[in-house]
């Protein structure tokens, strides 16, 4: 198994952090496929289509990690989850934090 973690939106911002972190990365190439050997770790930042929705679930059902920024998740699970601006927390009054 590689420890790499495949990005499908591999921006400068991003790519400057993964330098910085020393973590292995590589875009994905959709076409090609994915597997759980190759990429130990997948970063689904964008909206995805129909194929690509598919390729996620056969990588899943292989044993691949996925994380998702909220669009992502969003087109993966085809909902629309209402977007709320928070200017601040508050948090729970038994809370460690």
């Amino acid at each position: 198994m590689k420890i790499i973690t495949g990005v499908d939106e591999l921006t400068p911002g991003l790519q400057t952090i993964m330098e910085q972190e020393g973590i292995p990365y590589r875009q994905v190439d959709w076409q090609e496929g994915l597997n759980p050997e190759d990429i130990s770790c997948l970063v689904v930042f964008s909206q995805l289509t129909p194929a690509q929705r598919e390729v996620v679930i056969s990588y899943l059902t292989a044993g691949g990690a996925v994380l998702f920024s909220p669009e992502g998740y969003s087109s993966f699970c085809r909902k629309r989850f209402p977007r709320r601006k928070k200017k601040f927390l508050i948090a729970a009054e038994d809370s460690p934090f």
